[in-house]
């Protein structure tokens, strides 16, 4: 006999399915975290990443990419110097928040074991770590990339006036964190 969705059975199964999904995304944050942090600020600059320090020290609204640019002005340089460390903060940061960021989404769309297996392959991703402790913008531009076209969709597809104004807003700092993000809309 198969439980029904008043049954109590079926409510703390799926309370429990769900503290569960909950507990492996936090151990994944902890574990990108440790990845995207280790030894952050201890190798020099890399060639782009001298690009980032003169555009952050000095950011202008007709630089085609502004949006990491002035993060880094406004949100770093009063706390922390813009060195190695100071630079990279943010693209580690914005590398750790799409773990569940990618893991929402993908939970919406394809269910809770889809989103548990992307945002665990985006943890792991030696790709997504490297670009999440370079101080350049590719975290953030995947970041707000993998939000925004499914915020549209969804904000389409369900007529939800709020997904479809959060799909808006991140495309947006999307495009003025890189241009081409824009490719996918």
């Amino acid at each position: 006999m198969q439980p029904t969705r008043s049954d109590p059975s079926a409510e703390d199964s799926d309370r429990s399915r769900e503290r569960t999904a909950t507990l492996l995304l936090g151990c994944l944050v902890v574990l990108a975290l440790v990845l995207r942090f280790w030894r952050l600020g201890e190798w020099n600059f890399q060639a782009t990443e001298i690009f980032t320090l003169r555009d952050s020290a000095t950011p202008q609204f007709r630089n085609p990419r502004p949006l990491g640019y002035l993060l880094n002005y406004y949100l770093v340089r009063p706390f922390l110097p813009l060195d190695e460390f100071g630079l990279r903060l943010l693209p580690a940061i914005f590398g750790v928040l799409a773990i569940p960021a990618l893991y929402f989404v993908t939970r919406r769309l394809a269910g809770t074991r889809a989103g548990l297996l992307g945002a665990l392959l985006l943890t792991m991703s030696p790709l997504h770590i490297s670009d999440s402790q370079l101080a350049r913008y590719w975290s953030l531009v995947f970041l707000f990339s993998a939000i925004y076209p499914f915020a549209l969709y969804l904000g389409v597809v369900e007529r939800n006036r709020r997904m479809l104004a959060w799909g808006v807003i991140t495309a947006v700092l999307a495009v003025l964190a890189h241009p081409v993000s824009v490719l996918l809309f």
